[in-house]
């Protein structure tokens, strides 16, 4: 399948982005640090749900055992 493979790219590249943003936010002191991680993790979740979408039309399987669910929201988990 031509479209599995820039979906999963797309997937991990998210799920990389809001590792990276949760450190962000758990190494934060400063408010304005502290809203800017919780932006990020914010975006990166918007790119997880696009990918999940577009995966879904596509019929395209993403692995999601390192994450966990939050309410109506899928999100990493916090050692991803």
């Amino acid at each position: 399948m031509k479209t599995a493979d820039p979906i999963r790219k797309l997937w991990r590249a998210a799920g990389e982005r809001y590792a990276h943003a949760r450190r962000m936010f758990s190494e934060a002191t400063d408010p304005n640090l502290i809203d800017a991680a919780i932006y990020e993790m914010n975006a990166a979740e918007s790119w997880m749900s696009f990918a999940i979408a577009q995966a879904r039309q596509e019929g395209v399987f993403i692995d999601s055992a390192p994450l966990i669910s939050h309410g109506d929201r899928i999100v990493p988990e916090k050692n991803y």
